[in-house]
């Protein structure tokens, strides 16, 4: 599969745009998307001091007023999907049929896309970050959701790790919607800090996101898990990354 290094530039929002071709969408026990809806949208450029940035693949970013960049990191770019064969309510999804579009933004997606089938016990999503220097106050953000039932996760029960150290944080209390008419009744995505204080190293930085436990939720969900819409970062390092927009093709 092909990917593209790319470097992202702080106080600019940058297109999304795909960089290869890959598979089909499958039926699923959710609304599926055809290859043509899951090509992403376009995001305008504006860059302060009118300086000139090219449109390449990159995460959004925004800038704050602490002179700190916040990163967000789509679940769905993951180069990992297309090795996942993952668990739903009534059946698997294998690859980037675990990615699912938010029609219409109904879930308040950060990227009208999102990726579940997370129900079975070691499946691992992975990024790999890098930064232009070690920082230690680094805020990691997680926006997720739930669908079927609510859900509560727990640094036990799914894990998030960086570098191979897993990150402490409170307990996350996820609600369906339970006047959602569809089926599976997910509440909206939300976000997360799970620490103010992270710490970075200069250089490579590895994230993965790991269901641990085989506590069955419904029918062939086998494991407790979130739906993960994306995790952001907020910190003065500057961050770049390659993201598989291909994923959405």
């Amino acid at each position: 599969m092909k990917k593209k290094n790319l470097l992202v530039l702080p106080l600019v929002l940058i297109s999304l745009v795909a960089c290869g071709s890959t598979s089909s969408t499958s039926a699923s026990d959710k609304t599926s998307s055809s290859s043509s809806d899951k090509t992403s949208s376009s995001i305008s450029t504006s860059v302060e001091n009118n300086s000139s940035v090219s449109s390449s693949e990159s995460s959004s970013i925004s800038s704050s007023n602490d002179g700190k960049t916040e990163y967000v990191f789509e679940a769905e770019y993951s180069p990992d999907i297309e090795n996942l064969e993952g668990q739903g309510y009534s059946g698997t999804a294998v690859g980037t049929n675990m990615i699912v579009k938010d029609w219409n933004n109904d879930y308040g997606t950060s990227n009208d896309n999102y990726l579940t089938y997370l129900y079975r016990q070691g499946i691992t999503v992975t990024f790999t970050i890098n930064s232009d220097k070690a920082v230690t106050d680094a805020i990691l953000t997680w926006r997720v959701s739930c669908e079927y039932k609510d859900v509560t996760l727990s640094p036990s029960m799914y894990l998030v790790n960086l570098n191979g150290t897993g990150i402490s944080y409170s307990n996350i209390n996820l609600t369906i919607d339970s006047s959602a008419t569809t089926s599976s009744k997910m509440a909206p995505f939300s976000d997360h800090v799970l620490t103010s204080s992270m710490s970075l190293k200069q250089g490579e930085n590895v994230f993965s996101f790991v269901t641990m436990n085989s506590t069955a939720m419904m029918g062939t969900m086998y494991a407790t898990a979130p739906i993960f819409d994306c995790f952001k970062i907020k910190t003065d390092a500057v961050l770049t990354w390659n993201p598989c927009t291909d994923n959405l093709l």
